[in-house]
């Protein structure tokens, strides 16, 4: 089956089954998204940023974003102090674990899978940075 029949399949679909963010899309927005990018790392990026970013704001000023992976039967938490990318698949991790060593973790866009979590802030007086930033795409 070609992606055309896979799209067409999905707009006879019934609106309430097609939903994107947790917010209904209609059929017509849905053919007219280009499914390539939605795969690259720099879409995962910011997909990433803008999850890390909303779970920080819930957080006080004593807690920070971390990131708790469990992998071949190790359990790594780190701090995240920033994010980078590779396109087409390559996302990067950067951060401190909690003894201060800095870690560089870098994933397949297919193999992401972690917890977000809330860790202690080593100095609360300072103000918390923002992952990520904005491109001017000018």
């Amino acid at each position: 089956m070609d992606s055309n029949n896979k799209l067409n399949n999905l707009e006879e679909m019934p609106q309430k089954d097609l939903i994107r963010h947790g917010v209904p899309v209609d059929a017509e927005t849905l053919s007219q998204t280009d499914f390539n990018s939605q795969n690259l790392a720099s879409e995962f990026y910011r997909r990433l940023v803008e999850y890390i970013n909303s779970f920080d704001e819930r957080l006080n000023q004593e807690y920070e974003v971390g990131i708790r992976l469990v992998s071949f039967d190790q359990v790594i938490t780190f701090s995240v102090s920033d994010l980078g990318y590779y396109n087409p698949s390559l996302i990067c991790f950067y951060g401190n674990t909690e003894d201060g060593t800095p870690v560089q973790l870098i994933q397949h866009v297919s193999q992401i899978n972690f917890l977000l979590m809330a860790l202690k802030r080593v100095d609360p007086s300072q103000p918390k940075r923002p992952i990520g930033f904005i491109v001017d795409e000018k």
